[in-house]
């Protein structure tokens, strides 16, 4: 995820990077977005996070 929208590659230069398929990295960095906006949109603490 970091390597697509931080680092502006695209998936398959990171596929390259961390060595799997560009439509495992397409799909592992839809999953981490959703994951993040689903974890800070609900306004509370993210679990783990100190207080």
């Amino acid at each position: 995820m970091a390597y697509h929208y931080l680092g502006g590659l695209p998936h398959a230069e990171a596929a390259e990077l961390i060595g799997g398929t560009p439509e495992a990295v397409r799909r592992a960095a839809a999953d981490g977005v959703k994951t993040l906006r689903k974890r800070y949109h609900a306004g509370g603490t993210p679990e783990g996070a100190p207080r």
